[in-house]
């Protein structure tokens, strides 16, 4: 999704957030780009088409909250980016805080902390043994849970301790 597309759907989608809280998101995605991230976890070649990844993950993050959640909260997660944007992976967890009544400054220091991760990614991590599932499973998480340290500068060596210990 182009950016012009991207402003439309959103402005359509929640038009008490205003051009402001988009212009947010599509800088958000620029700042992402710069910091070589992609939100599929893949290499960032071609810079446009990362971008527009972004802002697909983006929508349909608010999406997914709004069918989840209801409008509300994913007005609240769509209208904070003037003060914090969310990964596409915490949205959820934020409009879960949200509709249990949590207010955005809540949301934003839970994702400061890396606690908003769907796949639990901000917290510690489990041991292989104690997670079930496939080696793929434990690998993308691993894969998450790098991706996020990286994006955020925090606890990056603790995590290439453990995964060091791991291999």
């Amino acid at each position: 999704m182009d950016k012009k597309t991207f402003e439309e759907s959103l402005i359509r989608l929640f038009p008490e957030c205003g051009r402001e809280a988009v212009k947010h998101w599509t800088a958000f995605a620029d700042e992402c780009i710069k910091m070589e991230q992609s939100p599929d976890f893949s290499a960032v070649a071609d810079k446009e088409a990362t971008a527009e990844r972004w802002l697909d993950a983006i929508y349909k993050g608010i999406c997914r909250v709004r069918q989840e959640y209801g409008e509300k909260p994913a007005e609240l997660v769509c209208g904070m980016s003037v003060k914090h944007c969310l990964y596409p992976w915490e949205m959820m967890e934020a409009a879960k805080f949200l509709k249990s009544g949590g207010d955005v400054d809540g949301v934003v220091l839970q994702s400061v902390e890396g606690l908003l991760d769907e796949c639990g990614a901000g917290g510690e991590a489990d041991t292989p043994e104690e997670r079930a599932g496939t080696e793929k499973e434990v690998g993308d998480m691993w894969m998450l849970k790098f991706y996020k340290a990286y994006a955020k500068n925090k606890r990056l060596k603790r995590m290439l301790a453990y995964w060091g210990r791991m291999k």
